[in-house]
């Protein structure tokens, strides 16, 4: 288990046994801000704009000596007045994806080099602030704003923008809203979780929901269906398919098939994309008084329960999802404000957990 400190240190312990025995530790040149293990290696981002990549030696012993540094912001094709630290970090396929600034840098876990860099949001204020990865997608949140943004993991395109603002605002009608800041009207997001197919968000307002992910991209009504263009090479087999929405130039991609093959929709026989639909979105009455700090999911055992309609048995997984944030709010209740010890009581930390079913096929 690697952990980073804000002074500017590591900290390696064994989990597996005497974890709380320090195993190696080390100083670094700023704060740690994100550590990621993929592929044999672990990746540190820091707050100077520096990535340290260490990996084994020859014994399989962590290296702490040789080590590669990556200045990560010159990955990025934008011009920053200041050196941009990647704020998060995620391994996804054969990459890792950073968030640095306003964009997403994916670089080669392998050679380290880049594969390449996008722009998020146009504004060079905004900091891509969460990265998670389900099937052929990456859902990326933008630090201060309620749209989260899906991209394609394997072409790199743009192909869904979901506002959560509306149903995350909806709670603040609720009478246990009372009890809120006025200024968190303002609905942003910032915290992210993929687990059970959905799509779990938090936000500053402390409401946490669940959007299930769907097999193709919600459209407006009156939104055309995508043109699939398929191009083949002179013995028949097919080089490309290139896919565009009309209604969305930013859902154009284009991908390299081998041999032969038929497309009947950009969401069927290419890639497996986590889309979203807010209408099937769940909120919880269950929140937080202030914003969701982070949100984990942990297994559970198996449960077996008797369908209602016949005497089959109904095989599930159970896992547990957990949020985390400062107060606890019930949305449904009336309560006035507490003062004195209780108000300080309600301040603390507190962490939800809901435990969720998956059936099993």
């Amino acid at each position: 288990m690697w952990l980073g400190a804000e002074f500017g240190a590591l900290y390696i312990h064994s989990a597996i046994s005497g974890w709380h025995s320090c195993l190696h530790a080390m100083k670094v040149e700023a704060s740690v801000l994100s550590i990621t293990y993929t592929r044999h290696k672990v990746f540190v981002s820091m707050e100077n704009g520096h990535m340290l990549v260490f990996h084994r030696d020859g014994e399989q012993v962590w290296d702490l000596d040789n080590y590669d540094i990556l200045q990560i912001s010159s990955f990025a094709n934008v011009d920053w007045e200041v050196t941009m630290p990647a704020t998060t970090v995620l391994a996804v396929n054969e990459n890792v994806w950073c968030g640095v600034g306003n964009s997403v840098v994916v670089l080669n876990i392998n050679t380290h080099k880049l594969v390449k860099s996008f722009v998020v949001h146009p504004s060079n204020r905004s900091i891509v602030q969460r990265l998670v990865h389900c099937n052929d997608g990456v859902w990326v949140c933008v630090r201060r704003d309620s749209t989260l943004r899906l991209f394609n993991a394997v072409t790199m395109q743009h192909v869904q923008d979901l506002d959560v603002g509306a149903p995350l605002r909806s709670l603040l009608q609720l009478p246990g809203s009372q009890k809120k800041p006025s200024h968190l009207n303002l609905v942003r997001v910032t915290a992210l979780l993929v687990s059970n197919d959905c799509l779990w968000v938090g936000a500053n307002n402390g409401a946490v929901i669940s959007i299930p992910f769907v097999k193709s991209r919600p459209r407006l009504p009156g939104q055309d269906a995508p043109k699939v263009v398929v191009m083949s090479n002179d013995d028949g087999t097919i080089a490309k398919v290139a896919i565009s929405d009309g209604a969305d130039p930013l859902t154009t991609a284009v991908a390299e098939m081998d041999g032969m093959g038929t497309v009947e929709s950009p969401d069927e026989g290419l890639f497996n994309l986590p889309f979203c639909d807010l209408e099937m979105a769940r909120l919880s009455f269950h929140g937080h008084l202030h914003h969701v700090d982070v949100l984990v999911a942990a297994p559970g055992a198996m449960a077996t329960r008797t369908a209602q309609d016949d005497a089959t048995e109904v095989s599930s997984s159970l896992s547990y999802i957990l949020s985390s944030g400062a107060g606890y709010v019930d949305f449904r209740q009336e309560d006035t404000l507490a003062t004195g010890s209780a108000k300080s009581q309600l301040d603390r930390n507190h962490a939800i957990v809901w435990q969720v079913s998956s059936p099993q096929h």
